[in-house]
């Protein structure tokens, strides 16, 4: 049990965050990720500067980039862009740029004294080649340039005059075991143009070890709404299938739940469920799961769906956890109403996000239009 000061959670110390902004801030992600694959930065900037590299989004917010003076800017865009609204703005502090241009070019830069002053040209030039080379590493199959390069200030005010109000992404790199601060900032018109992301195989691959559950269907019924209100405990309901017959051989399909495709199969012995391979299409008329189903129109109807277009219906469930509340078994038998349990970690820390018991990210709470939100912070393998 917990002894001392109870205080109650400080909401009012969470971040303020808009719908608007919430939805400008996942377009921004989505130009981001059509630029580029995320997944494949960190390690493009290893190969490309020769260093372990790795990097941590601290927090994504609604408006212009802060002023860094000293700082490196860079302004990205593919290389068919008509205008500066589909470009991206990398900021960076001095020594970042410093740090990137020594390993670039290969010549003992001296180390940043005064990160106010204007950065060299040699480390500016140095700096947006390696921004373009990491970037052209891990596109996501669009030619990329540079459009410009230059101090953060000017150019930062620059971008944002010509493009409105941003929505930029806060970071740290850690190139080799030091860290630096980074920002990128997209055109709020960019955002809002960017398509969301479709659920393909690399979607799938993405989710890791987070598990997936389809049910097994083996009958449908239709009922009317009078009838099923009046199911009740004991009740039989007849599945028009021959008892002495069993299970195996019949056919089934796995479908999520709420789905309208699914995976055609048959219950093989000892209960084991064998794919056909085919997709079907679902709910279907009471029937319709019958010995013909492999041949059934419904079938040659569903044949350009994919399995990850199936999965991609099939729902997880997303557990936020704030904290655990762990006590000998003598303690727990005496906890009664009333008693403050401690969550076992520091108000403010990362909040665990799990699916059917893998942990697949962290986050922190923040509050949105006064209901309570989880911003991520950190994606898990």
């Amino acid at each position: 049990m917990s002894h001392g000061n109870v205080a109650p959670f400080p909401w009012h110390a969470l971040d303020s965050v808009s719908r608007d902004a919430a939805r400008a801030l996942e377009g921004a992600r989505r130009r981001l990720r059509a630029l580029g694959d995320v997944a494949k930065l960190e390690e493009a900037a290893t190969g490309a500067l020769g260093v372990s590299t790795t990097g941590l989004v601290r927090r994504t917010y609604y408006g212009p980039t802060p002023a860094a003076d000293g700082g490196v800017s860079v302004i990205l865009a593919p290389a068919d862009a008509a205008t500066v609204d589909q470009a991206v703005l990398v900021r960076a502090e001095t020594p970042l740029a410093v740090a990137v241009a020594r390993r670039v070019t290969g010549r003992p830069i001296a180390k940043v004294v005064d990160a106010s002053g204007a950065p060299a040209p040699e480390v500016v030039g140095a700096f947006a080649a390696a921004v373009a080379a990491v970037a052209r590493r891990a596109h996501a199959d669009r030619a990329l340039r540079v459009l410009a390069a230059g101090p953060s200030a000017p150019l930062g005010r620059d971008f944002h005059a010509r493009t409105g109000v941003a929505c930029t992404l806060q970071a740290t790199v850690v190139l080799g075991e030091e860290a630096f601060d980074v920002a990128v900032s997209v055109p709020r018109a960019a955002a809002d143009g960017a398509e969301p992301a479709a659920f393909d195989a690399r979607a799938l691959a993405a989710l890791g070890r987070a598990p997936i559950a389809i049910p097994v269907v083996i009958a449908t019924l239709e009922l009317s709404r009078a009838e099923a209100s009046t199911l009740s405990i004991g009740d039989a309901v007849m599945l028009g299938l021959p008892a002495e017959a069993g299970l195996a051989g019949r056919p089934a399909a796995l479908v999520p739940p709420r789905a309208e495709i699914g995976f055609a199969a048959r219950v093989g012995d000892g209960g084991a469920v064998v794919l056909s391979g085919e997709i079907v299409d679902a709910p279907w008329s009471a029937g319709s799961l019958g010995d013909d189903m492999d041949s059934n129109e419904s079938g040659a109807q569903s044949s350009q769906k994919t399995m990850v277009d199936v999965l991609g219906d099939a729902p997880v469930v997303l557990r936020v956890e704030v904290g655990t509340c762990e006590m000998a078994a003598r303690d727990w038998a005496l906890v009664a109403k009333g008693d403050a349990l401690s969550l076992g970690r520091r108000l403010g820390e990362p909040v665990v996000l799990r699916i059917a018991g893998a942990e697949v990210a962290r986050g922190e709470l923040v509050a949105i239009d006064g209901e309570i939100g989880v911003r991520i912070v950190e994606k898990l393998a």
